[in-house]
């Protein structure tokens, strides 16, 4: 307690995990006053860095280092404000369709985003222990961590504020059909995952469309010709996909073509060795 004007005293900025404030709390700043008179305020900013992710108190505190006698001392802390600090994990691919025949690997691109404002790192042991990001498989195009699979998920230790980043998760393509894919962000079996976030309800997303095997098949409009020997007979061949993927060559699809062929057999038996192609098209 100094008798002397020159002197100043301290207001200080703490920071606590309990809304508690104790010796345990953390003081992240403060500022020095020299005067104040009679019925007078002071205004003045403490800036300090966001600490990791999570939820606290902050509570300014008068006259913190005990250098000014008071009528009351015990007034000069008070809660002044809630902090909020997360990461916010968000999942996006690079393509809406996968097209692929059953069984064959499919690689699919997930891009993790933090778009928060807190390094994206686990509650236990940040920095060191990882996050999962996953993929899943749906019949239903409707997300549900019950009914649908997984297929596929990799690690992620650290994601900083703002930050992304893209791994390749590779599957076998299941039976034929539609499937809807859904990413899904820090998604290890716990309510909230392993990450505290400023929103956890936005950790999944549709991430594409699975088609699995086109399906071919051909028909003619007439079931019997007749001719001559030598003269040219005109047949429609109709090809039908009757699959759940477009039918592309596997090779530069969309490009190659693939080809519809008419063959002769004098026995009723398709056999590409003993019969003959009398004609196709692209």
């Amino acid at each position: 307690n100094s008798p002397f004007g020159d002197e100043s005293w301290t207001v200080s900025l703490w920071r606590s995990d309990d809304a508690v404030f104790d010796a345990g709390d953390t003081n992240v700043g403060d500022y020095e006053v020299t005067t104040l008179g009679i019925g007078a305020s002071a205004t003045d900013t403490v800036t300090f860095n966001a600490p990791a992710a999570g939820a606290y108190t902050l509570f300014g505190f008068a006259d913190s280092g005990d250098e000014v006698t008071e009528d009351l001392e015990v007034n000069n802390m008070s809660i002044v404000g809630t902090l909020l600090v997360d990461s916010d994990l968000t999942v996006t691919a690079a393509a809406d369709v996968y097209e692929a025949l059953s069984g064959v690997a499919v690689d699919v691109d997930i891009q993790v985003n933090n778009i928060g404002d807190a390094d994206a790192e686990t509650d236990v042991n940040p920095g060191v222990d990882t996050w999962t990001v996953s993929l899943w498989r749906s019949a239903d195009g409707a997300f549900d961590r019950v009914e649908d699979t997984q297929i596929g998920s990799y690690e992620v230790t650290t994601l900083d504020a703002g930050a992304n980043t893209t791994d390749t998760i590779t599957f076998n393509a299941p039976a034929a059909g539609a499937y809807t894919l859904f990413g899904f962000v820090d998604s290890v079996d716990e309510a909230d995952g392993e990450v505290t976030e400023a929103d956890e309800d936005n950790n999944t997303s549709i991430v594409g469309t699975l088609l699995v095997d086109s399906d071919l098949t051909v028909t003619a409009a007439a079931d019997v010709y007749e001719a001559l020997s030598g003269v040219a007979v005109d047949v429609d061949i109709q090809v039908n996909n009757i699959g759940d993927a477009a039918a592309e060559t596997d090779v530069n699809p969309g490009v190659g073509t693939w080809t519809v062929s008419l063959w002769r057999s004098d026995d009723a038996v398709f056999d590409r060795v003993e019969d003959t192609q009398i004609g196709s098209y692209e």
